[in-house]
């Protein structure tokens, strides 16, 4: 039978007969989209009699906790066995009439070689969320959340993720981004997508906080600059981000490089399939060049420019006075 596009099998064995009741041990088998194993769940010792049936819901636990690679060399889902003291984990509850519920406990995995964890005292980063399936909704994870990351060794952002979404269902999307993405890939490599948007699979997050590395710039007090940005995707291709924000993100007065003031005004970010292809960033800095009674603030020059890592040259100096 079916609970959504959720498949399963119930079956029976070690049937022993008392003269009120019936006991025996029940095994489920869920066939869940996009994964090509069985998870198996069980229960022992389950009474049934003909007059009232079982005694009670039956809650079948998932036998061991269960690893599945979504993305090779990418990312993975472990699914947790039930673990009874905590009531957490995974299992499956049944009645007369077949599956009422399914909860699956799922722990989320990357792999460090992609995207490695802020606190050097972690290893991965990783997520756990619990998700209860029925008839209404696809095999959709949503609101994974982990700690601040670095993307491989690139270490000039960081990202913090507090609402990402799994999308394993081969019968629908809810990411409506995919077609720009899709463009996107196909632009940097003519035909390279070539899946349809129902089928894709893969994690998406909306909206998430990007932070500046501290060892680029940061506020005043210390404190490091972060971004509300948008649009962030891990599937079979790697990790893909592209940020554009066109707006003061820090005034002159709030940001400090080397001690130096400086504004950031717009912020970029292109990584497609584990590349970087673009960064940087726009703003002003002041500098002490002039010693300037009775003013105000420093002159001011634009900031420098990134692309590719690379520093571009072009300045300007604005001053209220001759420099000779």
């Amino acid at each position: 039978d079916h609970v959504g596009d959720v498949e399963y099998y119930i079956g029976f064995d070690n049937l022993r007969l008392f003269p009120a009741y019936a006991a025996l041990d029940i095994i489920a088998g869920i066939k869940l989209p996009g994964i090509k194993d069985m998870l198996l769940f069980a229960a022992n010792d389950i009474k049934y009699s003909n007059q009232s049936g079982f005694f009670g819901d039956v809650k079948l636990a998932l036998i061991a906790d269960f690893p599945y690679e979504i993305h090779r060399n990418h990312s993975a889902l472990v699914f947790r066995g039930y673990r009874k003291d905590k009531n957490s984990g995974s299992y499956v509850v049944i009645d007369c009439d077949g599956v009422k519920e399914i909860q699956l406990g799922i722990h989320t995995v990357f792999n460090p070689s992609m995207v490695r964890p802020l606190n050097q005292n972690q290893k991965y980063v990783n997520a756990y969320t619990e998700l209860k399936l029925n008839g209404e909704n696809s095999f959709l994870v949503k609101n994974l959340s982990f700690e601040p990351f670095y993307f491989q060794d690139f270490e000039k952002v960081a990202f913090h993720i507090k609402n990402m979404a799994l999308d394993l269902s081969e019968t629908e999307t809810t990411v409506t981004y995919l077609v720009k993405y899709k463009d996107k890939l196909n632009a940097e490599s003519p035909g390279s997508a070539n899946f349809s948007l129902p089928q894709w699979k893969g994690f998406y997050c909306q909206e998430f906080e990007a932070i500046l590395g501290e060892d680029f710039i940061q506020k005043n007090d210390g404190e490091r600059i972060s971004i509300f940005a948008q649009n962030l995707i891990i599937d079979e291709r790697g990790f893909s981000s592209f940020l554009q924000v066109e707006r003061q993100i820090v005034g002159l007065n709030e940001g400090s490089i080397d001690g130096w003031g400086i504004s950031v005004n717009g912020f970029n970010l292109d990584i497609l399939g584990n590349t970087v292809y673009g960064y940087g960033f726009n703003g002003l800095i002041k500098i002490p060049l002039i010693e300037q009674k009775n003013t105000e603030g420093y002159p001011v020059i634009t900031a420098t420019s990134f692309e590719n890592s690379e520093i571009s040259s072009s300045a300007s100096a604005q001053t209220n006075e001759t420099i000779s």
